[in-house]
């Protein structure tokens, strides 16, 4: 036998034990307060209690926990084949991973917040496939377009600044890099989501954008940041101290989100903007439009699903109650 959450089962090791322990306790109570009552008389001469029928309802109350405990951990044994057919949309989203985004001016940290949103995101859409793309100077795909959440949870949780050793805030290379991955195909089940805060920016957007306004993928870009006032960029010394990052002449760099370009961006591939924020991460905006996207169908087969047999503990635990609550104590006269 087999369970599909074996780990509620050790919640018995202490429910067990607290069972036995609550039983000695009213027993004991018990013979308290009847010592009260008749002295130090015989008791069973003046008590009408059947201590066999007494055990029995024990046992039978102990069964009803441990089939109640074994029915919730789900058990299960052999497997049946049942048809599936996979849908959704493909998203990819394209994350800025230059060292602006180690600015703190939205806690922990820019990056930081933006790997949440990810995580978070592909948590609130199952279903839908999801490819990551890094991108400062240049653009890297660090994940091809896949259902494994897994991978993508690990891929997310291991970027950096220092996944692209190039400088800088290419908008147009990370954009190219996923028309690439899209293999340029279009369809009204893709989208890019763009989290950047804009800043240092290089390359020409104009092209890039009419390319995907000719396929026909949106371009949803959350912006990461304050648009009012720069903040330092804060980065890790060689002996591990964060320190601010400095230019040439000494002064602290700052930086702020540029939210009139990435607005643009948005709207010229009707899209959506969104500011995220820890107040509002714009988690729902965004899955509002995913949701939007006509789902695709990836493909047809079987896939296997084991028997739960849960059913049989439950019914044990319902037999094991109802002999419970029809055995009296008392003694048949």
């Amino acid at each position: 036998m087999n369970f599909l959450y074996p780990e509620i089962l050790w919640n018995l090791l202490w429910v067990l034990p607290l069972y036995f322990i609550l039983l000695f306790y009213s027993a004991s109570k018990r013979r308290k307060i009847v010592k009260k009552i008749i002295g130090l008389r015989n008791q069973k001469e003046y008590i009408n209690v059947s201590f066999g029928r007494r055990n029995l309802r024990h046992v039978l109350l102990f069964f009803v926990i441990v089939f109640t405990f074994v029915a919730a951990a789900r058990p299960y044994w052999g497997y049946q084949l049942l048809p599936y057919t996979s849908s959704g949309r493909d998203i990819l989203m394209v994350l800025d991973v230059s060292r602006s985004m180690l600015s703190r001016d939205i806690a922990p940290s820019r990056l930081d917040h933006a790997k949440f949103l990810m995580r978070k995101l592909i948590e609130d859409t199952p279903g839908d496939r999801y490819g990551i793309i890094a991108f400062a100077g240049r653009a890297f795909l660090e994940c091809p377009i896949t259902e494994d959440i897994t991978s993508l949870f690990s891929i997310i949780n291991e970027m950096n600044t220092s996944s692209i050793p190039v400088g800088g805030t290419n908008i147009e290379k990370a954009i190219e890099q996923a028309i690439k991955a899209f293999k340029a195909a279009s369809g009204g089940y893709k989208a890019i989501i763009l989290i950047t805060d804009g800043d240092e920016l290089q390359g020409n957007c104009t092209g890039i954008i009419d390319q995907l306004r000719d396929l026909k993928i949106p371009l949803f870009v959350v912006g990461i940041g304050n648009p009012d006032v720069p903040a330092p960029i804060q980065i890790n010394d060689k002996k591990g101290n964060l320190v601010f990052l400095r230019d040439l002449t000494g002064e602290i760099i700052k930086t702020k989100l540029n939210e009139e370009l990435l607005k643009k961006l948005a709207l010229a591939t009707d899209g959506l903007y969104v500011r995220s924020t820890a107040a509002n991460s714009g988690i729902d905006e965004l899955e509002k439009r995913i949701s939007a996207l006509v789902p695709e169908k990836y493909s047809s087969t079987n896939i296997s699903r084991p028997l739960e047999r849960f059913r049989i503990s439950l019914l044990f635990a319902v037999i094991a109650l109802l002999f419970w609550l029809a055995i009296g104590e008392r003694k048949d006269t």
